[in-house]
């Protein structure tokens, strides 16, 4: 799945390239299409298919991505108030949105943030601290 480049908050919709194979698997797993699967859910207002594209407004994306964003931010804050940190690596596609780091720099303005680009630092082995941060410190 690849997201198009985009600055979130000035936007309506997310647009979101998914590989052909998505629609073949959806559609032998569950019997129906993607779009057909769309239609018949709560997310019909909200969500769309327009070729291999998932159209997904601003809305449902806050919602999906809200609650995971705060507890980054409050372990983050916790670390920061634990260990006296002023830098933060981010790391993954996630953290390169600007959606991601407007929300970081407005509950954290102390923090000097950066990211890079995902599939590097994967491969540079940033991965390799382990998913817990917050159990690692205390």
């Amino acid at each position: 799945m690849r997201k198009k480049k985009t600055s979130l908050p000035g936007k309506r919709r997310l647009t979101l390239e998914l590989p052909v194979m998505f629609f073949t698997q959806v559609q032998e797993r569950c019997g129906r299409s993607l779009k057909e699967q769309i239609q018949n859910s709560k997310y019909k207002d909200g969500v769309s298919v327009k070729g291999n594209k998932l159209l997904v407004s601003k809305t449902i994306f806050k919602n999906i991505f809200d609650e995971p964003l705060k507890k980054i931010i409050d372990c983050l804050s916790t670390v920061s108030s634990k260990t006296g940190i002023s830098s933060i690596f981010a790391v993954g596609e996630f953290s390169e949105t600007k959606y991601f780091q407007d929300a970081l720099r407005q509950a954290l303005p102390q923090m000097r943030i950066r990211s890079a680009r995902g599939e590097k630092s994967l491969l540079k082995g940033a991965v390799l601290f382990g998913h817990s941060v917050c159990e690692k410190i205390d």
